[in-house]
């Protein structure tokens, strides 16, 4: 995966149950930030839920990523349910230099 700085960071996670169903009205209960490899803190993502049940929209706006290092970064998602906390394997991405801004 990867981006360029200065660009609008959007992806589209399906959430469902162990049976296959669309899990809806899960929003409020995900969480994802970007850091450096040294923990900094450089985003985090606006997370909403699409019209296509099950599906989330994940956002991180352009006036965010311009300054975003080029290099590599790193995100998951965490999800919080009944208290317990869970996170999703890490995500690696590469940010580019923009050649139009």
């Amino acid at each position: 995966m990867q981006i360029k700085r200065g660009d609008t960071f959007t992806f589209i996670v399906r959430r469902v149950d162990d049976l296959g169903n669309p899990l809806t009205g899960q929003a409020s209960n995900l969480r994802s930030q970007i850091r450096k490899n040294d923990g900094v803190l450089l985003g985090e993502f606006i997370i909403e839920e699409t019209v296509t049940l099950g599906d989330y929209k994940f956002n991180i706006d352009a006036s965010i990523t311009k300054d975003f290092p080029i290099g590599n970064l790193y995100f998951d998602i965490e999800y919080t349910l009944e208290g317990v906390v869970t996170s999703s394997n890490t995500v690696t991405f590469k940010v580019e230099g923009d050649v139009t801004h």
